[in-house]
């Protein structure tokens, strides 16, 4: 009997992580993780907590800020990020941690006490199987290592973000629906470390279709992002201001809200009042959104 509970407890903090990483209206996530971790701890399950507080913390940084993170779980008497972050002891607590932090790194545009041996590498040491929490925080990494070489020019984090784009390309042919979007991005970003900007400019908005078409509302928001700052260098700020609006659009709607103004704030510092100049010219997100072919069907 024991073991149903746990089992069922082990499907349900599957099933949390899982839809988070998927883009469920973040509101949702807070709300499901709060009453499991609660759930936990009222039938001592302590060690399953951890990764339910995490997920908490997580969703409330985005909607609120880190200085909210840790006096909400504390009110709710949930282990907060940083405890968690002290008591890692075993190799599954330690991966969904690094894919969190992975994430939060690059929402934020905060790049210290990244996880030390990367997430890849040691994932694909240990043959695990290849479950949501795994491969979004291995999209993450490769995300902040592209944006670590563009910024320091450094060759270990380009190569680093080569694997991720090698390993996001070979399962994309699995499961073109889950992997399609984020290979795209991954690839625009390379080319765009690269040098090799109009092939980057096309792959961004494949990227952005991608997510749309695919319902990844999140991976839609940042990409939208990336892509606005890419545009904006290129001197497209039209495209970049209109790409900016529907980033924060997405974030908002996600529940991102302090993702949202951080990205409001990065726009407005960069267009600064020219942003009015555009509100009322047409939209270029039309022809990218715009379905290319037959839409694909949801896969594994």
């Amino acid at each position: 009997r024991n073991g149903d509970v746990i089992s069922e407890f082990l499907n349900f903090q599957f099933y949390l992580t899982s839809s988070f990483f998927s883009g469920m209206n973040l509101s949702v996530v807070r709300d499901k993780s709060s009453k499991f971790a609660h759930e936990l701890l009222h039938r001592k399950q302590k060690f399953l907590v951890r990764a339910a507080a995490l997920v908490h913390a997580q969703v409330v940084a985005l909607m609120e800020g880190w200085e909210a993170e840790e006096g909400v779980n504390r009110e709710l008497k949930l282990p907060t990020w940083d405890k968690v972050a002290k008591s890692r002891s075993d190799f599954n607590i330690n991966c969904i941690f690094s894919s969190l932090q992975y994430m939060r790194s690059f929402m934020f545009k905060e790049f210290h006490d990244l996880p030390r041996d990367g997430l890849l590498s040691p994932i694909s040491a240990k043959k695990l199987a290849l479950r949501p929490v795994f491969y979004c925080g291995i999209f993450f990494e490769g995300l902040v290592s592209f944006h670590l070489a563009r910024k320091k020019s450094g060759e270990e984090h380009r190569k680093k973000g080569e694997a991720v784009v090698a390993f996001m390309r070979r399962w994309s042919g699995c499961s073109n629906w889950n992997f399609e979007n984020k290979y795209l991005v991954l690839e625009a970003e390379k080319m765009n470390v690269s040098g090799f900007h109009d092939h980057a400019a096309q792959l961004y908005e494949d990227a952005i279709r991608s997510a749309h078409e695919h319902k990844f509302l999140h991976e839609e928001a940042l990409t939208s992002e990336l892509a606005a700052t890419f545009f904006y260098e290129k001197g497209l700020h039209q495209k970049s201001f209109s790409l900016f609006h529907h980033s924060i659009k997405c974030y908002q709607k996600w529940g991102a809200i302090t993702i949202a103004k951080r990205v409001e704030n990065d726009m407005r510092s960069k267009i600064g009042q020219d942003f009015v100049n555009f509100e009322s010219i047409e939209d270029p997100l039309a022809s990218i959104l715009a379905p290319k072919g037959s839409s694909k069907k949801r896969q594994g």
